[in-house]
């Protein structure tokens, strides 16, 4: 195990620098950091200038709802649980995908390794279930294999809830929702962005869009390549496609319609040591990966005191998988390919000035027909129906609500306890026809309360159930048994007009026969598959989050940090201290903006954990996180209007060792040089 005198060393010289990287940003602005003249209220909304954009990560909230505009706009306790990383944050980070987008939320935690799965992002240290995600608004039961490959120059924001308590965008809220928010364009203009570095790794992108009265509409297109480190079976080739038109002819009426598609080749890392044999000698990929995924959208205010959202989507997924190894390179191929599609109706209610209630229901059907993953060779079908009802009361500067969702899911083939070729034990289990799963229940009651125009206080209760994802097994072969979570999220935000925003939010979380990764494996058909366990777990923590504007001078900046403390049942029944979980995860940023130059600098502290993962029984947990990871990026604008940029960008510039997974090392430094040009 490390020291842990070590641990805090590291863990105090992170949460050192990160500090230091927010507020040089104050000291540096003291020259010009009187609130400019025409500064209004926090709580209302003003027009957006280039010297007080908000910095890379933010965290949104507003004082005055408006459910016309947004039906699905969640409790009013969960605002200093909201974060948004916007447009500029997407480019200044130099994010490619969404995951690369998602880095420093506050208590972002991304696992990466070269399974079925590349990387895993979650906050507050919760691994499973991992938060669900939306596009536009539409809930998707299958999507973790995309967010890595969709491109982050084809999205506006992503909206993360990181606490259990959405309501109106999908059954799936009480383990959190990742929103994708389709990028539009306010006028016409043409984007080329291209950009190469280590691995011979090369990224083309190009945008285009226009707003023309009523109508707007936005392309994408691009191909990213890289050969990954050599020898490893880590090259990947995938192109991403993109479209979207929206007519807004009223303001009573809206409707839009968004389309994602990828297409490409990736092959699975090989893993290093500490890591079993079988996942250092894995061949395996995808060739080719196929993904389309299209939403639809209208909104209509039927009169003053009612509007219905109408959300439709569609996804397919078609991979070729190929299972080989260093014995079989040319292996076998596998059909995993599947769809889902569904829709979301909220209807809005204004029963008077002061209270507004929201109903709605939803539909998602999600199929695999020759199955999926571990589970191949036998059809999967659920069907999902959910019903929900939230109900909002302004008190003059309270704000009180609460909401119910009941889901049911209907099984009409669920062939994944039945897999031929199965190991001993698996005959055990019996498939599943023709049945319905029991109801799953969510609820949620919160409260705002502005003290003042710029100082308010959030809490928020939430209650739901989770049914294990399709497919889990625990160790005795059965399906996991449902999970019931309690939580309690509570947060105080101050802002100064001209300088920025903090908020503290605590938070506390029962899990009751917690869903949990058991660390046991076992192959199917040449394939291994993670079993789980249900164990009580009980998690509580902090978070700190800072935000600086633009100052005058052009510094801005942010800085946060998560303090969490997990207990987790073991076999005895008693609750430990969950090793598993990182207890601090601390992120800050630093940002110079001056006669087209910009120099950004990023830092990411994540403490040290353990997990045994990949790695032979006999191994037992590996020393995993307690690293300082620094990223930079530099750029200068040049030509009319400063529409070319050349910039370079750094990934890991102190080349720390580290794992998130066991066998899966970081790659070291890699650096970037590029370019982008706009018409």
């Amino acid at each position: 195990m490390k020291n842990p005198d070590r641990q805090v060393r590291r863990a105090g010289r992170g949460l050192l620098l990160g500090v230091l990287l927010f507020f040089s940003a104050r000291a540096a602005a003291a020259e010009g950091s009187a609130p400019p003249e025409d500064a209004v209220s926090s709580s209302r909304p003003r027009e957006k200038k280039k010297s007080d954009e908000l910095p890379p990560v933010l965290v949104l909230g507003n004082r005055w709802r408006d459910f016309f505009a947004e039906p699905a706009l969640e409790s009013p306790g969960l605002d200093t649980s909201i974060s948004v990383v916007d447009r500029e944050a997407i480019e200044k980070e130099n994010a490619y995908s969404v995951i690369d987008a998602l880095k420093y939320v506050p208590g972002a935690w991304v696992e990466r390794r070269g399974r079925k799965v590349k990387e895993f992002f979650s906050v507050r240290g919760q691994r499973y279930p991992y938060p669900d995600y939306a596009v536009d608004g539409a809930w998707q039961r299958e999507f973790d294999e995309m967010p890595y490959f969709i491109s982050a120059a084809n999205v506006d924001r992503v909206e993360v809830l990181r606490s259990s308590g959405a309501l109106l965008t999908g059954p799936g809220g009480i383990v959190g929702i990742v929103n994708l928010v389709p990028r539009t364009h306010k006028e016409r203009e043409l984007i080329v962005h291209t950009e190469y570095g280590r691995f011979n790794t090369w990224s083309v992108h190009v945008n285009q869009g226009d707003t023309i009265g009523p109508f707007s509409y936005a392309l994408g297109a691009g191909n990213r390549s890289t050969e990954g480190p050599r020898g490893r079976n880590a090259a990947e080739n995938m192109s991403d496609f993109y479209g979207r038109v929206a007519y807004d002819p009223t303001e009573r009426l809206s409707l839009s319609l968004t389309t994602y598609g990828l297409y490409g080749r990736r092959e699975l890392e090989q893993a290093k040591e500490p890591a079993a044999k079988k996942f250092r000698e894995d061949l395996s990929r995808y060739d080719p990966y196929r993904a389309v995924l299209v939403v639809g959208k209208g909104r209509v205010r039927e009169t003053d005191w009612t509007a219905t959202e109408l959300t439709l989507s569609y996804s397919l997924r078609d991979h070729d998988f190929i299972l080989a190894s260093e014995s079989d390179p040319a292996g076998r191929k596998i059909d995993e390919k599947d769809y889902e599609y569904g829709l979301n109706l909220i209807q809005v209610f204004r029963l008077s000035p002061e209270n507004t209630a929201r109903v709605g229901g939803l539909y998602n059907r999600w199929t695999a027909p020759e199955g999926k993953r571990f589970y191949v060779g036998k059809r999967n079908d659920l069907h999902t129906y959910s019903l929900v009802v939230v109900d909002e009361q302004k008190l003059e500067s309270l704000t009180l609500n609460a909401g119910y969702r009941a889901s049911r899911t209907y099984i009409e083939d669920f062939g994944a306890f039945g897999i031929e070729g199965s190991p001993k034990g698996f005959g055990k289990v019996e498939p599943i026809e023709d049945q319905w799963e029991p109801f799953a229940h969510n609820a949620s009651a919160g409260a705002s309360y502005y003290l003042t125009d710029t100082l308010s206080v959030h809490s928020n209760f939430a209650f739901g159930q989770i049914e294990p994802r399709a497919g889990t097994l625990d160790t005795d072969m059965e399906r996991p048994e449902r999970e019931t979570r309690y939580k309690i999220d509570l947060g105080v935000r101050k802002t100064w007009s001209g300088i920025g925003t903090a908020s503290v939010t605590g938070f506390y979380v029962l899990r009751d026969e917690a869903i949990l990764l058991s660390g046991d494996t076992v192959e199917i058909d040449g394939q291994v598959m993670e079993l789980y366990i249900n164990r009580d777990q009980v998690e509580k923590g902090v978070e700190i989050d800072l935000q600086a504007e633009r100052f005058p001078c052009g510094i801005g900046g942010f800085f946060n940090v998560v303090f969490m403390h997990t207990r987790r049942e073991n076999e005895d029944g008693d609750l430990r201290c969950d090793r598993e979980v990182p207890q601090i995860i601390l992120s800050s940023g630093l940002s110079f903006e001056r006669a087209g130059f910009s120099a950004d600098v990023f830092c990411k502290y994540v403490s040290g954990y353990e997990n045994d993962r990949f790695v032979p029984p006999a191994l037992g947990p590996q020393d995993l996180g307690d690293f300082t990871e620094l990223n930079a990026r530099l750029a200068y604008s040049l030509g009319p209007e400063g529409r070319w940029r050349i910039f370079v960008s750094g990934e890991n510039l102190t080349n720390e060792k580290y794992s998130t997974v066991p066998g899966y090392p970081a790659y070291g430094t890699c650096l970037y040089a590029g370019a982008e040009v706009r018409f």
